[in-house]
């Protein structure tokens, strides 16, 4: 017999192994708000005003536009061209209304890759193309004179009494309380060193942290400077990657994203390793870059400069698995949305951005349970309910660009379902579990879980035991439960797996009740529905296999033992469990009964 998650009674998710740890892929998970279970996440979509024209969400603050102490929602969005984009803001809840800013000096025709927002001595700054524009409470916008701002990208910190900005790719500035522009003490110039490019700054309690690129591909680094010392950096750090795009600081140390998708903390003498997201070692196998590395172009970057920030004690950030328009190769454990990493964990997906509005509940006018693929990630924020509101809602926003069905994008800001309100929909994958001896018979697989709390909510375990590539296409929907494709799915039968990436139905998956040849494509059966599933889509098919499906009226004893056929005799298996949830509910474990055919 073997036991998930085993004595220690932690999930482990490490990234760069299938065989260490015991999650190998897991979407919309939460292994935190109860520790040693598993539940589910998802996400909704917070209104606005102008979503033709919304743009990027690039910087979220929260600030007393009023003068009243009510400290609304503020956000920032960009785009590709300077037709739209501007200043949204929102209520006191996180989930309130954003309306566009129309009031006079109101920053427009933003560029989401050269601009940054920022709360400094109660009053908050916009930086973009060459200027730098402030908001007192109550107030209206004012110009600061000569910040000394190229056309290069801005971000922003503030540490003590500055806030520090980039002025160019190798020049940071800062400003003080009274807004006296920095021209000797409270300077960085890093021209000096070769092919630098500034992509982010965060502050300690007394240090600036630069992190940059390498602009020719060469080795990155990251500065440590006091923030006074003219020009100078206090220290240089060379990395293994050419850069670092993000990073943010937890208990005064910092933690920052490199081109490469690791994970790196710093440890008093380097920057160091600890956690990676699952990109393959072989990337021969795709026709694309998982993750875009030294691109001075902020618009190909797979993470965002403010894609980072602390969630209730932990490190979050909003991760772009990198797909261009139209079909590309699988990446299929590297998922659009919020990673989330614990040393306890590891790093692993937390939430995806969802088409399903805020006021939807339970399955009313549900769309979709999280997309896959992202365009374009914008920032990261956590984020409180005020008091007083009986729909306040999240703990975090996040702003992206989207598809809505297989190619048409747009715009929106994010926000968790905290109340869990809305049916989710979530799965993890073990690692592969071997045989006790060369060969074992997987017999069966029984599942643990709290007691089911509605009606809809299920468990559906499935399994394989050989590696296969899943086949992405782009699909029609004829029904809630039926598509058409033009893809060869000739190597398809009855009984594999279908699950929706992009779209309609995103999130989701079911199995292959019928399949037909029609015309030049195939139509589909699926053997589950899809709420509200209609035009085109994007599907991964795949060869997981279902062992069994647990609802609330079979679910008496908070266990099932579901049994798996004779014929699954190999050296090793895997499992996915799929949730569909509505509330707190968790799944405890697996134990896997196996039977040794061939001895060592």
């Amino acid at each position: 017999m073997i036991n998930i998650p085993g004595q220690e009674k932690r999930f482990l998710q490490i990234n760069d192994s299938d065989l260490l740890g015991n999650i190998s892929e897991t979407f919309n998970i939460d292994l935190t708000s109860n520790k040693g279970a598993i539940r589910t996440n998802r996400s909704k979509l917070v209104p606005n005003d102008d979503s033709d024209d919304f743009g990027v969400p690039i910087a979220i603050a929260r600030f007393d536009v009023n003068n009243d102490l009510s400290n609304e929602y503020v956000v920032m969005t960009g785009t590709d061209t300077v037709s739209n984009g501007g200043i949204f803001i929102g209520g006191t809840d996180p989930n309130d209304t954003l309306t566009r800013d129309t009031t006079t000096g109101t920053p427009t025709t933003i560029l989401r890759d050269r601009a940054d927002m920022r709360v400094f001595n109660n009053k908050l700054y916009v930086l973009y193309s060459t200027n730098m524009e402030r908001l007192s409470p109550g107030g209206n916008w004012t110009t600061i004179a000569s910040p000394g701002l190229s056309l290069e990208e801005h971000h922003t910190c503030v540490m003590g009494d500055r806030m520090y900005y980039t002025r160019s790719e190798t020049l940071v500035g800062s400003i003080n309380t009274s807004e006296v522009v920095a021209s000797t003490t409270g300077t960085l110039e890093l021209s000096g060193f070769d092919n630098v490019f500034i992509t982010f700054i965060i502050a300690g309690a007394d240090r600036v942290w630069v992190g940059t690129v390498n602009s020719s591909g060469g080795q990155g680094s990251i500065f440590e400077w006091d923030g006074e010392t003219q020009n100078t950096p206090t220290r240089q750090y060379k990395l293994n990657a050419s850069g670092v795009l993000s990073g943010v600081m937890k208990d005064g140390v910092p933690y920052c994203m490199d081109t490469e998708g690791s994970l790196l903390a710093f440890t008093g003498n380097s920057f160091t390793k600890i956690a990676q997201l699952p990109v393959d070692a072989d990337r021969s196998l795709f026709n694309i870059n998982q993750l875009i590395s030294n691109d001075v172009d902020e618009r190909a970057r797979y993470i965002h400069p403010n894609g980072m920030a602390l969630i209730d004690g932990k490190i979050n950030m909003l991760i772009r698995s990198t797909y261009e328009d139209g079909l590309t190769d699988v990446v299929e454990k590297l998922k659009s949305g919020i990673w989330e990493y614990t040393q306890e964990n590891g790093l692993y997906h937390k939430n995806s951005a969802s088409m399903s509005a805020v006021a939807d509940s339970g399955t009313t006018n549900l769309t979709d349970h999280g997309q896959e693929i992202l365009n374009v990630v914008g920032a990261l924020e956590p984020a409180k309910a005020g008091g007083g509101a009986t729909d306040r809602n999240g703990t975090y926003l996040f702003g992206a660009s989207y598809y809505t069905d297989d190619q048409t994008n747009a715009y929106g800001i994010f926000i968790d379902d905290a109340v869990d309100t809305t049916q989710d929909w979530g799965y993890f994958v073990t690692t592969k579990l071997f045989s006790s001896g060369i060969q074992d018979t997987w017999q069966k697989i029984y599942a643990i879980y709290s007691k089911l709390i509605n009606s809809t909510d299920k468990i559906v375990v499935k399994y394989k035991t050989e590696d296969d590539i899943p086949t992405e296409t782009s699909i029609d929907w004829v029904s809630t439960n039926r598509f058409l494709t033009n893809t060869d799915l000739s190597d398809y039968s009855k009984g594999d797996e279908v699950q929706i990436i992009q779209g309609k139905g995103g999130g989701k998956s079911a199995h292959i009740k019928d399949i037909t040849s029609v015309g030049s494509g195939y139509s589909v059966l699926l053997d589950d529905t899809f709420t509200g599933a209609t035009g085109t889509a994007k599907a991964r098919i795949s060869r997981w296999l279902k062992a069994g499906e647990i609802t609330q009226p079979n679910d008496k004893n908070q266990w099932k033992a579901l049994t798996l056929p004779k014929k699954n005799t190999s050296p090793w298996i895997q499992f996915k469990v799929c949730m569909q949830f509505t509330g707190k509910n968790e799944v405890y474990g697996l134990r896997v009964i196996n039977k040794t055919t061939i001895n060592e």
